[in-house]
């Protein structure tokens, strides 16, 4: 079929030439009294006639007054996107203000089609665009019960009015439709028409097109529909807001109707009538549901904001992205693997149960960076703000989370795993970043002696990262941080060192798992595939990855990490059984906790808190604080030991828990430069004092 409806026939006038005969034509006869009655009949009968109300945006930019061009008659109504998991179960709906799935006629049941076409123009097959005697038929009911209880348009004409001319009372718009579904008779077949009428009309409760009435009203695909339930369904289309199968009395008395006439035009036997007429009319309404809706929110944002898809669905942030995203049929498949983020609702739903607390977690295929899990702390999908990618937020302080951007910093410079330092209960250090003196305290009271790189992580021993921070210096540590993922404003301070600056848990997943596949960062992947109605691919989800961190440094890190997890590590409970490497994080006055851990398989961040006044926490782990390795670590151990209890147990770099004094694999010796320190810093989860930032809790 032509999308071009400026085309006709060979020899044949054009429309611009037919419109003006026909309405010529029409108007000689009535001066004549020639057929003054059958005419009279068809304005009369067809412009008092209840019908569908307009789809105006299925005419976009057509003006039925200057009689557009044919071409609108094949604009393709809007119908929504659908965005799925992989594997392939619906997650969401996307749909402007007409829900719309357009189908097939094979799709749509030859018993679904005859209710239609007997509620509406049971002679469709056998009458051309115009049906006279239906007309005439019409005009005598409505006489004799003297008010409209039957229309005389043809479905061509319907269809017509519904994309094009659209309701208004007038002879010009009924000679229009007339021209119109004439010229589109030439141009379509009647199965074709037919197709396209079904897709078009409207159900009521914003519904369009009879897959998606199907769905709505009886909860299930147009191809399971009853003799009853296809009668009710057709019967809507006459006037939805009185005879949708929600109805009640009226809608039963308006199926009834269609069946007798389905049993008088011969598409239905009487008896089965008779047994559908039996029927109870009860609908099954479907609720219009999203699942994992932090997710959903996501990919949304992507599709209308991503200028990696200005060439396809036009510039983001447009009018046209805004169509083409709700309206424009297209199929989404995403990255989320349903059984995981079962699994992440769980445990964050069940750990937190309870407490008072929120969560959110995102975990992270490291080879790809597909985004497999995302729970962002809400139950609804009315959430303003997604707590996993910080949309509409600003995210959370990162804590001793940040310390991994230091201690990968360190290591580019050759500073080796059993680098000691003092680690006293407070120091106070100075740097150009804080000249003046910035102050840290451990968790613990007392200090720790002599300890190494190591040992310091393990234990997140602040006083120890300070005076590393003041070595390596802040800038180095940003840097390595964007390089491996972290997105979010941060400035150079040097209370950044204890995660003073905001982050999210997709970045700290993202990050983390460029240490888990050596090194190698791969964008954030939520998306597998992009088709359009055509089956054009718009995006095969193709990885975007690059190294961000040499192989030696990324090893080396990662065996460190893994000294968090074992026994006396901070994020000891974390442990799943098999190699695993993390960090835990804590702010001041245990506002928020975070642990992100990662596997080969999977990097996966958790954060817990309270998103909006940022309450402590101080007595709500069995009355004691919230720390990182608690709730946070217990929640991934739940998590990652379900997602990954059948899968093959992976190792990672450097053995579990590097003992401090050692030098990981990977790492040179530091020259003299790396360790001279540039002024002494300080870092830790509380008590930090720094005069020229105080960091807002």
């Amino acid at each position: 079929m032509s999308a071009n409806w400026d085309l006709q026939p060979a020899g044949r006038p054009g429309w611009r030439a037919l419109a003006p005969r026909a309405a010529a034509a029409l108007g000689g006869l009535l001066a004549a009294g020639l057929a003054a009655t059958l005419v009279a009949a068809s304005a009369a009968v067809v412009l008092l006639a209840p019908a569908p109300a307009a789809v105006a945006a299925g005419a976009a930019g057509c003006a039925y007054a200057d009689l557009p061009p044919l071409a609108c008659l094949l604009h393709r109504p809007p119908a929504r996107s659908v965005i799925s998991a992989a594997d392939g179960s619906v997650l969401a709906d996307l749909h402007g203000d007409q829900d719309r799935v357009v189908v097939p006629l094979s799709a749509i049941p030859q018993t679904v089609r005859d209710a239609v076409l007997a509620a509406e123009d049971a002679r469709f097959y056998q009458h051309g665009a115009l049906d006279a005697r239906g007309i005439a038929r019409a005009l005598a009911t409505n006489l004799r019960d003297g008010g409209v209880r039957e229309g005389g348009s043809s479905i061509a004409q319907q269809y017509v009015k519904n994309m094009v001319t659209g309701d208004q009372v007038s002879l010009r718009r009924k000679l229009a439709e007339a021209v119109y579904a004439t010229r589109l008779e030439r141009y379509m077949t009647k199965d074709q028409l037919l197709a396209a009428y079904l897709n078009l009309v409207y159900f009521g409760d914003g519904v369009y097109g009879i897959a998606t009435a199907a769905e709505h009203y009886f909860s299930k695909p147009v191809g399971r529909v009853s003799l009853a339930e296809a009668a009710a369904l057709a019967g809507t289309i006459a006037r939805p807001a009185s005879y949708r199968p929600t109805g009640g009395a009226p809608a039963l008395r308006r199926r009834d109707e269609v069946l007798q006439r389905m049993a008088a035009a011969g598409f239905a036997t009487p008896a089965r009538v008779a047994a559908a007429a039996r029927e109870p009319l009860r609908p099954r309404v479907r609720p219009e549901t999203v699942r994992a809706p932090s997710f959903v929110d996501y990919v949304t944002r992507q599709l209308l904001g991503s200028h990696a898809y200005d060439a396809t669905l036009g510039p983001a942030g447009s009018a046209a992205r805004e169509r083409a995203v709700f309206e424009g049929g297209l199929s989404i498949v995403t990255t989320l693997r349903p059984r995981d983020q079962a699994l992440a609702e769980a445990a964050v739903r069940d750990r937190l149960a309870g407490v008072g607390r929120a969560g959110a977690l995102v975990s992270i295929a490291p080879s790809t960076g597909a985004i497999v899990a995302m729970v962002g702390g809400r139950g609804d999908a009315r959430a303003t703000v997604n707590l996993a990618t910080g949309q509409g937020g600003a995210g959370f302080p990162a804590g001793s989370s940040f310390k991994v951007f230091y201690l990968v910093a360190a290591l580019e410079r050759g500073i080796p795993a059993g680098l000691a330092l003092d680690a006293p209960a407070s120091v106070t250090v100075r740097a150009p970043e804080c000249p003046s003196g910035y102050t840290v305290h451990n968790a613990e009271t007392g200090g720790l002696g002599r300890i190494g790189l190591a040992r310091a992580t393990a234990g997140s021993v602040n006083t120890y990262y300070a005076q590393l921070m003041a070595q390596v210096g802040t800038p180095a540590a940003i840097r390595a941080a964007r390089r491996m993922g972290i997105t979010t404003p941060l400035r150079d301070y040097c209370s950044l060192v204890l995660g003073s600056e905001n982050v999210t848990p997709i970045d700290l997943a993202d990050a983390y798992a460029t240490l888990a596949d050596g090194g190698i960062h791969c964008q954030p992947l939520s998306i597998a595939r992009i088709t359009d109605p055509s089956g054009r691919v718009i995006d095969d989800g193709t990885p975007s990855c690059r190294r961000a961190v040499d192989r030696g440094v990324a090893d080396a890190a990662t065996g460190i990490l893994r000294g968090v997890v074992a026994p006396g590590g901070t994020g000891f409970r974390a442990a799943i059984g098999r190699p695993l490497a993390g960090k835990t994080g804590t702010t001041t006055r245990y506002t928020n906790a975070w642990f992100t851990g990662f596997t080969r398989q999977l990097a996966t961040s958790v954060w817990v808190g309270d998103p909006d006044r940022q309450a402590p926490m101080a007595h709500l782990f069995g009355g004691g604080p919230v720390y990182g390795g608690t709730y946070p670590a217990l929640i991934f151990r739940d998590y990652m030991a379900a997602v990954l209890a059948n899968r093959r147990v992976l190792d990672l770099p450097g053995p579990p828990g590097t003992l401090p004094g050692t030098t990981p694999p990977g790492t040179t010796p530091p020259s003299r430069s790396a360790l001279s320190p540039r002024a002494p810093a300080a870092t830790g989860w509380t008590g930090w004092r720094h005069r020229r930032h105080r960091r807002r809790r």
